[in-house]
């Protein structure tokens, strides 16, 4: 009398495929040289971004960034969407509203190391995430905020 189970010493045949997968992501463009913007803080920037025009489409993510020039730092906000198609998946650019970018005022931050600069930052723009314009606004539609410059997730819809 055998121990072996019925068929478990039976060849089986196996099969092996090489995938690829592909991420393609959209450039979130520089601001143009020269681009003077009027904003006195961080919070008038994106009050202004929640008080103009709302997105054509549902936005996943809105990545907030910094652009380091010596020409001055410049904030962007930009909605992305991620399209998946076979082994490719694609994040575009779905939404750059018309105030897409804010110039740091020089008062407050000139003084300050990049790391400083991006600690500052992160806690203003969690303190947004705290207001009432914030609340009632199209970004608190989406599933997250994230400042792309150290990774942080600003905010997350729980």
């Amino acid at each position: 009398m055998s121990c072996s189970e019925p068929g478990k010493d039976e060849p089986r045949e196996v099969e092996y495929k090489d995938v690829t997968l592909v991420e393609i992501e959209d450039d979130i463009e520089p601001p143009p040289p020269g681009l003077d913007t009027h904003f006195k803080s961080v919070q008038e920037w994106l009050c202004s971004i929640c008080d103009a025009e709302k997105p054509d489409k549902s936005i996943s993510i809105f990545k907030i960034g910094l652009f380091e020039s010596s020409d001055g730092n410049m904030l962007y906000l930009a909605g992305v969407n991620k399209y998946e198609n076979g082994d490719t998946s694609h994040t575009r650019v779905d939404f750059e509203p018309s105030n897409m970018y804010c110039r740091l005022p020089e008062s407050g931050y000139k003084d300050l190391n990049r790391e400083q600069l991006l600690v500052r930052l992160t806690g203003e723009l969690k303190a947004f995430t705290g207001t009432e314009k914030f609340r009632n606004s199209f970004l608190a539609t989406s599933n997250t905020i994230i400042f792309e410059s150290n990774g942080q997730v600003i905010w997350a819809n729980k």
